[in-house]
């Protein structure tokens, strides 16, 4: 009998440890058990069959963090199927000079959607999710670090194509079949001045089915052309005390570019930018399955 008692014992204080060591990594176990894609606007990278014979460009999203500066975010609408916390995210841009160094950190700027009203389209309205991520060496304690990997050498004047890759702290909580509007910008620090970063244009021939409102919404030079929404805008911002910006004016929609994104009338279409959104489980699930599978061990162990 003290031998059965001895095993559940050690049994039990496995079960502390393991549900302890769960909840106390929280942030580690997207790395961990994997991510599930949530949204998928994959990059222009002219790689036919798979997608388009066209490079894609890198649109200027570079925000100058002084107090009361001016200038223009990019910005692109999407909405996921089903209501999601999203904990990490990836996207596809490059410097803007040739041989410029990595931005020391992006930020990623989720925005609730004002309705189109008569001649003024779709556009962003109030923050609803913020979250920064800086390069290896230069984040604030407990920042999450992005990877940068060259795909491909179109896109910008640096010849360069770069996937990026970083956990979203705080993560953000989504609703199913809502529109909001995502900005990934850099903000250079004193010791990058001049630098200028670019978003690159999605691949419009290779449509998202985890998007509820990716649609086909025509043909050009014989190019599918999918779109997921209304499409990208450009919004004037002015700085504000926190350096941040606060959107001013009407929104500008954005189209493709002949030459660089497509055929010749690929610019009567609303261009999308290049990124994908992640779900990773939920650690309570974990903590939960953690429980029932040492509570099956204990109860065979005592019998």
């Amino acid at each position: 009998m003290r031998a059965t008692h001895t095993g559940f014992s050690v049994t039990l204080v496995g079960l502390i440890v393991v549900t302890s060591l769960i909840a106390l990594h929280e942030a580690s176990l997207p790395c961990a058990f994997g991510d599930v894609p949530v949204l998928q606007q994959l990059p222009l990278q002219n790689d036919p069959p798979a997608g388009a014979p066209f490079s894609g460009h890198d649109q200027f999203s570079t925000v100058v963090p002084a107090v009361g500066a001016t200038g223009a975010e990019v910005l692109d609408n999407f909405e996921v199927s089903v209501s999601r916390k999203l904990t990490s995210i990836t996207w596809w841009g490059a410097p803007l000079q040739p041989q410029a160094a990595e931005p020391h950190e992006f930020f990623v700027q989720v925005y609730d959607n004002v309705p189109a009203n008569g001649n003024v389209p779709s556009h962003p309205g109030n923050t609803v999710a913020f979250a920064s991520i800086a390069a290896p060496g230069f984040g604030d304690p407990g920042e999450p670090l992005y990877t940068s990997t060259q795909v491909s050498d179109p896109g910008s004047p640096a010849g360069l194509l770069m996937e990026y890759s970083g956990a979203l702290s705080p993560s953000f909580q989504f609703q199913a079949n809502t529109p909001y509007w995502l900005t990934i910008y850099t903000s250079p620090d004193f010791t990058q001045p001049g630098l200028t970063w670019g978003w690159h244009t999605r691949d419009y021939t290779i449509p998202d089915p985890l998007s509820p409102v990716d649609s086909l919404v025509g043909m050009v030079g014989g190019l599918p052309v999918n779109q997921s929404g209304s499409g990208a805008v450009s919004q004037g911002y002015i700085g504000n005390s926190n350096g941040f910006p606060v959107l001013q004016g009407s929104p500008t929609p954005l189209s493709y570019s002949a030459g660089t994104d497509g055929p010749a009338g690929i610019d009567a279409f609303g261009m999308n930018m290049a990124f994908a959104l992640y779900n990773a489980p939920e650690p309570s699930s974990l903590i939960l399955g953690a429980l029932g599978a040492i509570a099956l061990l204990a109860y065979r162990r005592r019998r």
